[in-house]
């Protein structure tokens, strides 16, 4: 199930506009894919795209029915992570420079970026846009330095929960300011 498509950046292939810092990794734990997704996005960019009008709106319904989803992805306001089976994850975001603690991604999306002012990014499941209110208790705050990043998105089983039949996959965020790398 896709809600917005997927659209490179025309600046993705550019590196030197990134200007984001070196951060250290984020590690969120216990997120839930509702509506079969997630989403990272800077919510005060949200609100501005929106004319100060995104609270109690129905975002899911506005991406899906205009260019409006193309465009919060195009200008790195929000990265969608669709297609998800609902259940509970593990997402890391992290600076390209760090390692990631998971190898052999399962699925792997680059050329998606992030641009943030204040470094106060939310992570929530697609279901909660449908009634967007960036206070909900259900996001998680993940706090970045202010800047552009290149990020690139991977899916990962963790070897240690692949026996489980009730495992959660893990997904990973690899954002850096000089260039994509895998989580």
């Amino acid at each position: 199930m896709s809600l917005w498509a997927h659209r490179t950046h025309p600046l993705s292939h550019n590196r030197g506009w990134l200007t984001g810092g070196v951060f250290p990794a984020v590690r969120v734990t216990g997120c839930f894919a509702e509506l079969f997704g997630l989403v990272l996005l800077d919510p005060a960019r949200l609100d501005e795209f929106l004319d100060g009008h995104a609270e109690g709106r129905d975002l899911v319904h506005l991406f899906t029915t205009t260019d409006a989803g193309d465009r919060v992805s195009e200008q790195g306001i929000a990265i969608p992570v669709l297609g998800v089976e609902c259940g509970y994850y593990t997402v890391l975001v992290r600076h390209v420079d760090d390692r990631s603690p998971w190898t052999d991604a399962r699925l792997s999306s680059d050329g998606w970026v992030l641009g943030t002012r204040t470094g106060s990014l939310l992570l929530c499941g697609a279901g909660y846009l449908t009634r967007w209110a960036a206070d909900h208790p259900a996001h998680r705050p993940v706090t970045v330095p202010p800047g552009w990043y290149a990020v690139e998105i991977r899916g990962h089983w963790p070897p240690a929960e692949a026996a489980s039949a009730s495992a959660s996959a893990a997904a990973a965020a690899a954002v850096g300011g000089g260039a994509a790398a895998g989580a």
